[in-house]
């Protein structure tokens, strides 16, 4: 399955993002949006908001594409992982019929893509 990497910020914030997963769902993408990883804890949780060190950017670089969601030139952390996502060589688009042009092949064929592995380290001294 396709993976992409939806940017929570831009135009219409974090709720666009996730209408924007909702549609790349249904047209056989599998979206990753941060905003849903760094959710608002619950009154009974003390939680932060955002965890500290480059989680984001961990999860670009197990993802097939990163899509910039519209006004993603005014926000740092979108610039920023574009540019992650340009070291890593991963595609970057701006719109969603870009995106289903490039990975169209893969989802008609319904062709599972390799799957990054991680596996846990255990170091001993």
């Amino acid at each position: 399955m396709v993976r992409v990497y939806v940017t929570s910020t831009g135009d219409g914030g974090a709720a666009a993002a996730e209408r924007m997963a909702e549609r790349l769902a249904a047209l056989g993408f599998n979206p990753f949006v941060p905003h849903h990883y760094h959710r608002k804890p619950s009154r009974e949780e003390r939680l932060p908001e955002r965890l500290p060190g480059r989680s984001d950017l961990d999860w670009l670089s197990v993802c097939h594409a990163l899509l910039l969601m519209p006004g993603w030139q005014e926000c740092e952390d979108s610039r920023q992982e574009l540019a992650h996502a340009r070291e890593l060589g991963i595609p970057a688009f701006t719109t969603v019929e870009e995106l289903s042009r490039r990975f169209a092949p893969e989802l008609e064929a319904g062709l599972e893509l390799p799957e990054v592995l991680l596996e846990p380290q255990l170091i001993c001294d």
